[in-house]
């Protein structure tokens, strides 16, 4: 069972749904847009990717080996066992690069603090998010497996309980071990283990969320009172959480949480943004317009900063800013994520 944080972004919540006017007449402009006539799918994009390690390394995609990134967070605790978990299984395997990556304005001394460790491939800097982004990354820890050939295999966020599993197999169809029909088979038939204090915090999470979207609060924060009780520190959670208690207007709770999540947990522009929203239902929209302006450019996702930052500049009666604000929220959303009036 995968035991990932939900992240309050489903497809039956688009973005449009949002109160504001300005964004409902864009997406319905969009909408109104000439039909394209329809084609065949088209055949998986090939990636092509290089870098240079902390070292000078030279990091390419395609290689001839399989490629498996690992994006990390130096310190937190999820990202220390995917690394314990994946040294047994990577040991005898001569067919795979493997590459490090930490994110963030701090990435150089992340760097620096995981050579320290246990790691011995190499690292990545990735300061600016490039690869992060490039990667589709908004949970750390996350592996992405390649092929050879430069096609994504595999896109693995969180540690959920069948990690290590996951990872041989997606290695093996890589390698031609095995094949599509044995992979599948091996990522059906997973071993049934008991509930982990990580899944039943999980899924409390899940159903605070879907509850919030409801507009049943009190039945949303008992759900966030149960998911803490079981991990009342974990980063990842508590940022799921802050989301769930937003979306009910509980902006001191919200706060609450994010101020218990350490530095250097998670994505600054990620706590930016909640920061941001905070700073909105708070009224504090000077705030708000610095957090937003900051997590606009750092965040490879940038949909939910800029509706927000529309929002402070409709506040302000910057009717152009607004709408443009808009206009890029809805161009960068594929998915929306409800938010509180």
């Amino acid at each position: 069972m995968n035991s990932r944080i939900p992240i309050p972004c489903p497809a039956r919540h688009p973005l449009l749904v949002s109160l504001s006017p300005c964004l409902l007449a864009l997406a319905l402009l969009a909408q109104s847009a000439p039909a394209q006539t329809a084609s065949a799918p088209a055949a998986p994009a090939l990636i092509t990717w290089s870098a240079r390690g902390t070292h000078n390394e030279g990091l390419a995609i395609p290689s001839a080996q399989t490629t498996l990134l690992v994006f990390l967070r130096p310190g937190q605790s999820q990202s220390e066992e995917t690394i314990k978990l994946l040294l047994p299984v990577l040991k005898d395997r001569k067919d795979v690069q493997l590459v490090g990556i930490v994110s963030g304005d701090d990435a150089p001394v992340a760097a620096a603090q995981l050579e320290k460790g246990a790691w011995k491939a190499p690292i990545v800097a990735d300061a600016d998010y490039t690869a992060s982004g490039k990667f589709g990354v908004r949970v750390w820890p996350t592996v992405v497996i390649v092929s050879p050939r430069g096609q994504e295999l595999a896109h693995l966020p969180g540690l959920p309980v069948t990690f290590t599993n996951d990872v041989a197999a997606y290695l093996d169809f890589s390698a031609g071990k095995i094949d599509r029909a044995a992979l599948d088979k091996q990522l059906a038939n997973r071993q049934v283990v008991a509930d982990s204090e990580d899944q039943k915090a999980a899924r409390h999470a899940e159903v605070a969320l879907r509850l919030a979207e409801k507009g049943m609060k009190d039945l949303a924060q008992a759900e966030v009172a149960k998911a803490l009780e079981l991990k009342p520190t974990a980063p990842a959670m508590l940022l799921s959480l802050t989301r769930t208690d937003l979306m009910t207007g509980d902006v001191k709770g919200a706060e609450a949480l994010l101020a218990k999540v350490p530095a250097g947990a998670q994505s600054p522009a990620e706590i930016n943004v909640l920061k941001g929203w905070c700073a909105i239902q708070a009224e504090r929209w000077a705030d708000a317009k610095t957090l937003l302006l900051d997590a606009a450019k750092l965040n490879p996702d940038p949909a939910e900063a800029l509706y927000l930052l529309g929002r402070v500049y409709e506040h302000e009666g910057d009717a152009g800013h607004a709408a443009e604000c808009y206009r890029k929220a809805f161009e960068h959303s594929t998915e929306g994520k409800p938010m509180a009036p």
